[in-house]
């Protein structure tokens, strides 16, 4: 997703004069998070949200529909204490993904007093293109995800475990130190879909798999479920040594 952030506000900085521009996320209450930010003020804005309805921005997560060259502080005030760096136009245009609105492009500028028909022509094209990467980006990454998800349990799966213990190999590798393997066995789990249904058998192994956090000074930090294992958490020590911990039913 970042990649394609980037490749776009390199097209717009090459053709439209702006002071910051701002890709905001929508979230699930509908405020708008300023997930990517370029140019002055970047670093008070990233990560910063705007309340639901909230601002130039938040008006256009709800209403899917763009807004330019009104006044910058309707969402800058949020971030900034004052308009010290002198903000005078704003252009705000949605990110759609089919029919839902799932964040908004922003660019403002102290330049200008307001931006051209030309500029604003541009940034609705370039609105459209971030859409469009971003849908893709978007894709990618739930794919990426669920590819290591095992669909009953929701527990990640065994190429998670794997690439997860690679990583930790290297590292104990690196750093000299030592790398644990514990395997526990799940049993009467036939009684269990039997008596409680086979959704209860599926949550089961996260619930077993979370117990030795309950009782080890190490913490876990990937829980996994390989066919091959059927359940199978994942620890990595917070301390000098790492853990992986299998459980097996």
């Amino acid at each position: 997703m970042k990649d394609a952030v980037t490749l776009t506000v390199t097209h717009i900085e090459r053709m439209i004069p702006f002071t910051t521009c701002a890709f905001y996320l929508r979230r699930n209450d509908d405020s708008a998070a300023a997930a990517y930010v370029f140019g002055q003020n970047a670093e008070r804005m990233r990560g910063a949200s705007l309340a639901p309805g909230r601002g130039i921005v938040g008006w256009i997560i709800i209403n899917g529909q763009p807004m330019h060259n009104t006044d910058p502080m309707l969402d800058l005030n949020d971030f900034l204490r004052d308009n010290g760096t002198g903000y005078r136009a704003a252009a705000v245009y949605p990110l759609n993904d089919g029919d839902k609105t799932i964040g908004a492009l922003a660019v403002y500028s102290n330049e200008l007093d307001a931006f051209g028909s030309n500029h604003l022509h541009l940034l609705e094209s370039m609105a459209r293109f971030a859409s469009t990467s971003l849908h893709h980006a978007i894709l990618y990454e739930q794919t990426r995800v669920n590819a290591q998800v095992d669909a009953p349990t929701g527990m990640p799966n065994g190429r998670a475990l794997y690439e997860h213990a690679e990583k930790e190999l290297i590292r104990a590798q690196e750093e000299g130190t030592a790398l644990h393997v514990l395997s526990l066995n799940i049993t009467g789990m036939r009684l269990v879909n039997y008596a409680c249904g086979y959704q209860a058998g599926d949550k089961l192994p996260a619930v077993v798999a979370a117990r030795p956090n309950q009782h080890a000074r190490k913490h876990i930090e990937l829980l996994a479920d390989p066919p091959e294992l059927h359940s199978a958490p994942s620890l990595r020590s917070h301390e000098r040594e790492s853990d992986l911990v299998a459980v097996n039913s």
